[in-house]
């Protein structure tokens, strides 16, 4: 009889323990929760305040529609993985792979013709069955490969259309919204009907993420989602995408806190990641890494993102990647630097804005075409280009059609340098361009440089007695434009513009004001070179 109790209660013990252990896993019973939930109809599950313990990811399920996942609030609802690094705590829909589309290409296909950047129809040919109303992924076989070793690619073409009807006499699927960009390279319309998300939100949670010396990778990453809702998320601890979105589109991200990217190195230790998206805004959100990591990157091909209001503290920065994304405006943003396109990747960026932004400086890369930034504040200004590559795709690239008006560039050593062999144009108009290291550095100097700069109605002041603009380029294609420019030197500087004797270049120097303690003249050259212009310039002598 007491071998008997003592067998049961050994029984007992180990079911109990049993039971324990497998309740260890708080995802468990949050997924059922949801998965029921969403059968019931409801609208939202609220997971109350309290510190739940993750051995796997937290699911909203593809296809889920009109749902939310409420807590308690970031610094009361705590999601944290002690034992085990996962991908991510919250997952939302199907998330694709970059590299090579699964997640798209493992879904029924319909070929269709080339689509133009701007068309809300989509031409399939005649043999293709029509389309019926939904929501597909427009995409193409185009890749951007990298041009270092190993010679990565990433399909940087895709974005979620709602096709609202079917044009039988014309054969065409029309779209809800212009297409964000081309697709050209065997274009199709994937039919994710029954696996896109739709009108989904995540908010008021915090992840504590470190796992020993590693780091689950971040709180949430969304993917195949039309109409998405992040807010009030905190990552305290964590590896690398701590809030990341895929092939999303509509989306909203406001009130994201990230800090302690466990990470660092190239690929590692992002913060709010924008993968192949489109119509995405980031508000009132914080970056604080103390890696040089991205803060805040736009990625593989995304489109009309939108970045306000938010701050990198430390080492963070505001990046586009390289991936030919488009269509980017940077608002009120402030901190770390700011990086427009990749030596790696050489895609570049189209029409990027930014507006009212404050950054340690800003380096603007290969193919990297239209930047408008206005009202800014930036240590320094780089361009660099990259010669023509064995590998990659593109193989070269340099940065073109750069404009900074009414902006102060001010900063401890030269202010404006290009790292380009190659450039296109670049302006600078109603800018306060400074350089206020005492013993060295210019305020801006052009070495090798092809394309044509023009600086319009700026204040130009240097701290030493080096010459303010500084041009050796010996290529013919260079061209300085400088007009109605007042350059300062606060030491004696002998003159305004100095060109190497082997400048290869022609400029138009008109109606400025150059002041020194110790003036010669305002160009180094005694005799205007052919298809050049110096005219109306005025050298005064400062007093102390």
């Amino acid at each position: 009889m007491l071998l008997r109790v003592i067998r049961n209660a050994f029984l007992l013990a180990s079911s109990v323990l049993a039971c324990a252990a497998a309740a260890a896993d708080d995802a468990t019973w949050i997924n059922a929760e949801i998965r029921a939930a969403i059968a019931r109809g409801d609208k939202a599950y609220r997971l109350p305040a309290g510190v739940n313990e993750l051995e796997s990811s937290i699911v909203i399920p593809p296809g889920t529609s009109d749902f939310a996942l409420i807590g308690a609030g970031s610094d009361q609802t705590i999601l944290r993985t002690p034992s085990v690094k996962l991908s991510h705590a919250v997952r939302v829909g199907s998330v694709p792979v970059l590299f090579n589309n699964w997640g798209i290409s493992n879904k029924p296909q319909i070929p269709v013709l080339a689509v133009s950047e701007g068309s809300s129809r989509v031409q399939l040919p005649r043999t293709s069955p029509a389309v019926p109303p939904g929501l597909y992924v427009l995409w193409d076989e185009y890749k951007i490969q990298g041009v270092k070793p190993p010679y990565n690619t990433v399909l940087n073409r895709a974005e979620i259309v709602r096709v609202v009807s079917f044009d039988a006499d014309k054969w065409q699927a029309v779209l809800d919204a212009p297409a964000g960009r081309e697709y050209t390279v065997s274009p199709k319309l994937a039919d994710v009907r029954d696996s896109v998300c739709r009108n989904i939100e995540v908010s008021g949670l915090r992840l504590e993420g470190v796992v020993g010396d590693s780091a689950t990778n971040g709180i949430v990453s969304a993917g195949l989602t039309d109409g998405l809702v992040l807010a009030d998320l905190k990552v305290r601890g964590y590896w690398s995408d701590a809030v990341t979105v895929n092939t999303v589109r509509n989306a909203r991200l406001d009130r994201i806190d990230i800090e302690g990217a466990v990470a660092s190195g190239a690929g590692a230790g992002y913060g709010v990641s924008i993968y192949r998206s489109r119509f995405v805004t980031v508000s009132n959100s914080r970056a604080h890494n103390f890696n040089p990591n991205s803060g805040y990157i736009v990625h593989s091909g995304s489109t009309d993102v939108t970045i306000r209001d938010s701050v990198c503290e430390e080492s963070a920065k505001f990046d586009t990647h390289g991936y030919d994304d488009r269509r980017i405006v940077f608002e009120n943003c402030s901190g770390g630097t700011m990086g427009i396109g990749n030596v790696a990747w050489l895609g570049g960026a189209r029409n990027v804005q930014l507006r009212n932004c404050t950054h340690e400086s800003i380096w603007i890369g290969p193919n990297v075409v239209n930047v408008r930034a206005t009202d800014s504040r930036f240590g320094r200004v780089t361009l660099a280009s990259v010669p023509q590559q064995e590998n990659g795709n593109p193989r070269s690239g340099k940065p073109d059609a750069i404009a900074f008006v009414n902006c102060d560039i001010v900063g401890s050593g030269t202010a404006v340098i290009n790292d380009c062999s190659e450039g296109g144009w670049i302006t600078f108009l109603n800018c306060r361009i400074q350089n206020t290291k005492t013993d060295w550095g210019y305020v801006a100097l052009f070495d090798d440089y092809s394309g044509l700069v023009a600086f319009y109605n700026c204040d130009i002041t240097t701290a030493n007695s080096r010459t303010p603009i500084v041009l050796s380029s010996s290529k013919t294609g260079m061209r300085l434009l400088m007009r109605f420019c007042r350059i300062t030197s606060l030491r004696n500087a002998g003159q305004a513009v100095s060109l190497d004797p082997a400048y290869g270049g022609t400029y138009e120097i008109v109606g400025n004001l150059f002041r020194s303690f110790a003036p010669q003249r305002f160009l180094n050259e005694e005799t205007v070179r052919p298809y050049s212009t110096v005219l109306n310039n005025r050298v005064e002598k400062l007093t102390p």
